[in-house]
């Protein structure tokens, strides 16, 4: 068994690595699937339609996926999602279209949240929820940081030429296996990646928390997460973690498609070069999410709101970086901010969600909202694309967008939650 940091159930460590290996490969197939629409001569916007396809399907999905993750064993339903994600990359690989395939692995990704993190709010006891949200959090943007860079790798010369990429594509297809050409190699291997997630799964152990009942009809599961929203949203401090996550969730998804194509516009950068210049930002949010999982109490969550200031004065820096090494420090610096301001007030969410709802449904509920919030993020970034004279009118406004909405959240954490932000919790 792999070794598990002090206070956390014996197989929490399999979890880590699972979403791990998930998540590595998740990121890994978003820079594969936009090449391959590169190559099949799809235009710029069409990239961040791959990210829409796949967000979609957590808000569409979010009345079902609570209830689901509630009434059955939870490592046992995230072994079989991970199974499900390993099929979508078999798709791409037989030639079915990636905004199809990853809309099929976001339904498999909504699904596997609220089961994730239900499992972790009902064995980490509400002292040390902040520090193992911290782990997760890590693995995650480690994930992202080492995903986007392995993608980047996928797609380079180095792997595409080498002699075991070109064998995997001549012998697949040789066996009709095949339909994606010069990446038939990335995909066998990101392919392995969710199989050794679902393994990874597999060896985590159930919590032992009664299932819930689950209903098997569509309506009233539309009606019981009609009737959970509100309860989530009208409590105030539920309400400031929601608004203080879904900004910088969807920040983060602009950021991934922004980042990239100012790189390669900018900076003159090849694209798997970009990748690693947008491995910075995940890096900095790895940083500064253990470092609030060390030293944040739970309690002090809306405090770290201050920290989106920066994040956002060092976004509206990053168009005048001369070099790739000043935009890779700026990008890093702003991660971290990022990253210390969102995983406090993500397991504040947790905890107080998991008092009024319930684990999964009160993830369902904070994954609707934060889901929906990506999604017009990067409806506006697709605008923003049509009217912008340049990508960095596009990041200004965006750090001006960030500057405008946490300055609001401070007011509201000041007028909500004095004289303490979490009086109504029971830690």
């Amino acid at each position: 068994m792999l070794p598990t940091p002090p206070r956390y159930p014996s197989s929490f460590s399999w979890m880590v690595v699972a979403q791990f290996a998930a998540a590595l490969a998740d990121n890994a197939l978003l820079i594969v699937s936009m090449v391959w629409l590169d190559l099949h001569g799809y235009p710029a916007w069409a990239a961040p339609l791959l990210k829409v396809g796949f967000n979609l399907s957590f808000v569409l999905l979010a009345p079902f996926v609570g209830a689901l993750a509630d009434a059955w064993p939870k490592a046992a339903w995230m072994t079989v999602l991970n199974g499900i994600k390993a099929l979508g990359a078999l798709a791409v690989l037989l030639g079915i279209n990636p905004l199809l395939a990853l809309m099929l692995m976001g339904m498999a990704t909504s699904a596997y949240a609220p089961a994730k993190l239900g499992w972790m709010t009902e064995t980490v006891a509400g002292p040390h929820l902040v520090g193992a949200n911290g782990w997760l959090k890590a693995s995650l943007v480690c994930a992202v940081l080492m995903g986007t860079a392995f993608g980047g790798w996928l797609v380079s010369p180095v792997w595409m030429q080498s002699g075991l990429a070109q064998g995997l594509q001549e012998t697949l297809e040789a066996l009709r296996l095949s339909q994606a050409e010069a990446l038939t190699g990335s995909l066998c291997v990101l392919m392995l990646l969710y199989l050794g997630a679902m393994l990874c799964n597999a060896a985590v152990r159930e919590s032992g928390t009664p299932r819930m009942p689950c209903s098997t009809s569509a309506q009233r599961l539309l009606a019981r997460f009609a009737a959970d929203v509100p309860v989530l949203w009208q409590d105030a401090t539920a309400r400031l973690a929601l608004l203080a996550t879904m900004l910088f969730w969807g920040v983060g998804a602009v950021l991934q498609f922004a980042v990239l194509r100012w790189a390669r516009e900018s900076l003159g950068l090849a694209m798997h070069e970009a990748t690693y210049l947008q491995a910075s930002v995940a890096l900095g949010v790895m940083a500064g999410a253990l470092a609030a999982g060390r030293w944040v109490r739970l309690e002090h969550a809306p405090h770290l709101l201050w920290a989106g200031l920066g994040m956002a004065a060092l976004m509206a820096l990053l168009p005048w970086a001369p070099h790739w090494q000043a935009a890779a420090l700026i990008l890093t610096l702003a991660g971290a901010a990022g990253g210390l301001m969102v995983v406090p007030l993500n397991a504040l969410l947790h905890r107080r969600g998991h008092q009024l709802l319930g684990a999964g449904a009160a993830i369902a509920v904070q994954g609707f909202f934060q889901n929906a919030r990506v999604l017009v993020a990067l409806g506006l970034y697709m605008g923003l694309l049509a009217w912008a004279p340049s990508m960095g009118t596009v990041l200004t406004a965006t750090a001006a967008v960030v500057a405008f909405a946490t300055g609001r959240l401070l007011a509201l954490s000041k007028a909500r939650l004095r004289p303490a932000p979490t009086a109504g919790l029971q830690l």
